[in-house]
């Protein structure tokens, strides 16, 4: 008797050991640095990925501040090109006001020994380069991110981005108080040019919009639809 429970005790025992054993195991392992190197791999892809993935509408509205009884119509896909333009331009302007500040401080003073020597041609390079940066920063400023709008009291709210880098800027305006502009001038988006009467100049491109009929509800030219409800699921 004393034989059988002792064998049954030692196999119980024997069979407790074994997930232990393997228990151990697997807490040993998260500590060996290539399988640490392989999460930190994988945690630097996903953060890597998540700067490129496109927001979902929730995101955008949380960081537009903007109501969920709105409904998006308008996302401009080259968001990620104007924010890289506006830091390039911006850091472009900051370098040319401080050289121009320290040249002109030393002009000042008369001590011209320690300026760099720079011909004519260098100028007339720095005027086009000064130019360029105008052009853009006036059309980033015309440019909407994206256009929120409520059907039921035809409000729409327009998201730019700001003056200087990160910042964000908002336009309101109503159903009808947008006007295209007639097409003039030599800029490569003058066929896109409309107006907010008595506000600004803004640029639209057709293939943002959510339907072909969005630009023409905004502009007052059709009735809208969606007056009468607000589903999200009309949303880009």
């Amino acid at each position: 008797m004393l034989y059988v429970v002792g064998t049954c005790f030692a196999r119980s025992s024997l069979l407790l050991k074994q997930p232990i054993r393997l228990l151990s195991t697997i807490k040993n392992q998260r500590n060996i640095p290539f399988l640490r190197r392989r999460t930190l791999e994988v945690t630097s892809r996903r953060s890597l990925f998540s700067l490129f993935r496109r927001p979902k509408k929730e995101e955008l509205k949380i960081k537009d501040n903007v109501p969920d009884e709105y409904m998006l119509i308008y996302r401009n896909r080259m968001d990620r090109y104007l924010m890289y333009t506006q830091l390039i331009t911006s850091a472009s302007a900051a370098f040319i006001v401080i050289y121009t500040t320290i040249k002109v401080d030393y002009l000042t003073r008369g001590d011209t020994s320690q300026l760099p020597v720079v011909s004519t041609e260098a100028y007339f390079y720095m005027a086009a380069f000064v130019t360029a940066i105008v052009i853009l920063q006036i059309m980033m400023y015309r440019t909407p991110l994206r256009i929120y709008y409520l059907p039921q009291q035809k409000k729409y709210t327009m998201i730019f981005y700001g003056s200087y880098p990160f910042s964000y800027r908002r336009v309101f305006c109503k159903g009808g108080e947008v006007v295209k502009l007639p097409v003039t001038g030599v800029s490569p988006w003058k066929e896109c040019m409309y107006e907010i009467k008595n506000k600004q100049k803004i640029i639209l491109l057709d293939d943002y919009f959510r339907r072909p009929g969005d630009l023409f509800v905004l502009m007052g030219e059709q009735e809208d639809p969606d007056a009468d409800h607000n589903d999200d699921n009309n949303d880009i």
